[in-house]
């Protein structure tokens, strides 16, 4: 009879130091987060969008197999007039600022975002982060068909952290 049990690394199940080590970065991350939302005032996010619905910090611990943390900025996903902003930080892929509008926001055409080195989002989902950061589906100058088509318009950039940075939270605020 043959088994088709999977061969574990038991030694790597047992490396408490690699455990503690990940776990400290979560952590550390996590409060990285905290601070950046605790500074963030309710009224200034409902002067920018008057649906705010504030601040919510998520995690999970399997995107394509990498832990991730989202804080999630106004959270109106209104398909016709929503807005969000969102700070993805996925492990080992890196940190990226999401701007989301539904499809008839006023400033979803905005120029700003080109100006600032952003892409504009092809994926169909607005979630879909291995579509939009590995597969690359993106553009830098979307075509008036191209925008049009979207059900949503969402932009987005890498947000550079320099690994000897003393002060991540202000890289990620600028």
């Amino acid at each position: 009879m043959e088994e088709n049990t999977p061969k574990l690394d038991l030694q790597l199940w047992l490396d408490k130091e690699l455990f503690q080590s990940q776990n400290k970065l979560k952590a550390g991350f996590w409060d990285l987060f905290s601070q950046i939302g605790n500074e963030i005032e309710t009224p200034i996010l409902a002067k920018i969008h008057l649906k705010s619905k504030g601040i919510k910090l998520s995690k999970g611990g399997d995107l394509l197999g990498f832990p991730y943390h989202v804080l999630d900025l106004i959270r109106d996903f209104d398909p016709e007039k929503g807005l969000n902003i969102r700070v993805l930080n996925w492990f080992g892929q890196g940190m990226y600022l999401f701007v989301h509008f539904g499809k008839n926001h006023p400033l979803s055409y905005e120029d700003y975002f080109f100006q600032n080195s952003f892409f504009y989002a092809l994926s169909s989902s607005p979630w879909d982060y291995p579509d939009l950061i590995l597969k690359e589906l993106k553009t830098t100058s979307p075509t008036a068909a191209e925008m049009d088509s979207m059900k949503f318009h969402q932009y987005f950039k890498k947000i550079n952290i320099e690994c000897q940075s003393s002060n991540p939270k202000k890289m990620i605020l600028e």
